[in-house]
């Protein structure tokens, strides 16, 4: 975890993974498919990762926040379009294998 500069890992359900490190939280929410993700199974993730953003906001949780959805297939061409929208949260990536890097920063292994 040292590479990823991540103190603790909180894994809290089945999907849900929280990398605690010095200066931020990173929340990762794992989705597994056998079909192109779709916008319709981030319906859940996004209002919990609003929610976390303000708790970040308000002071209630230390630190920058940062939310990821990892899969493990690329998403659908109407989350892509979404993703490519100027409106979609930045503090928000989606990652699956072969896509872009958009987010180096965050410091995550490939999915």
């Amino acid at each position: 975890m040292e590479l990823t500069g991540t103190d603790t890992l909180v894994v809290e359900h089945d999907e849900d993974v929280e990398l605690i490190r010095a200066a931020s939280r990173v929340y990762v929410q794992v989705k597994t498919r056998e079909r192109p993700l779709w916008f319709s199974d981030l319906n859940g993730v996004l209002p919990r990762f609003a929610a976390l953003r303000q708790e970040h906001a308000e002071g209630r949780r230390p630190g920058a926040a940062w939310f990821v959805v990892v899969s493990n297939i690329q998403p659908g061409p109407e989350l892509q379009a979404r993703l490519a929208q100027p409106m979609w949260p930045a503090d928000v990536a989606v990652l699956w294998p072969g896509g872009p890097d958009t987010h180096a920063g965050l410091q995550l292994p490939a999915p």
